[in-house]
């Protein structure tokens, strides 16, 4: 399993504006009505070779406040993962993995039931080392909402960024 977990260094190099470990990245649009969250943190990342699947965390305290949301990717992947495109999967499962895709989740105190998964959207990983990864994402995002005593709609948003994590 790969996770990734980021803390910078201010003489580190800089990668598209982020700095070694971090990651900068909004859910929503701005004034575009909905959810809005500006998030930026650490990155990691963890690879665990039992399970063949690479983990990344991006942990952000919200500029608003000092709540903690978590943005997490997962992917099975047999050995390091090679720079390229890769699609978002559907998931309505935390955790859930797919060898065709990345899935995600994000984590949210702000949000009604605190997650919001992955429906589809790409994952451009631009730089891949044996102690860092490096990418930006561009998702869609749904939570379940109960429209009725036994009814569920989907409420969309969108999930975007760019990390540099360091491996954890």
């Amino acid at each position: 399993m790969i996770v990734f977990i980021a803390c910078g260094n201010p003489s580190e190099p800089e990668v598209d504006g982020i700095s070694r470990g971090f990651f900068a990245g909004e859910v929503g649009t701005l004034n575009a009505g909905g959810l809005y969250e500006k998030l930026g943190g650490p990155a990691t990342f963890t690879y665990s070779p039992d399970d063949s699947v690479i983990t990344i965390s991006l942990i952000s305290t919200l500029l608003s406040d000092s709540t903690m949301t978590e943005v997490t990717f997962f992917i099975r992947s047999e050995g390091r993962i090679s720079a390229g495109t890769y699609p978002f999967m559907e998931t309505t499962t935390m955790g859930a993995q797919s060898a065709n895709g990345f899935t995600g989740v994000y984590v949210s105190p702000e949000i009604s039931d605190g997650i919001y998964y992955s429906e589809s959207g790409t994952m451009e990983i631009t730089h891949s080392a044996v102690d860092t990864i490096e990418g930006i994402f561009d998702l869609k995002i749904f939570t379940e909402v109960s429209t009725g005593p036994d009814t569920n709609s989907k409420s969309y948003t969108t999930l975007t960024g760019v990390f540099n994590a360091i491996e954890q």
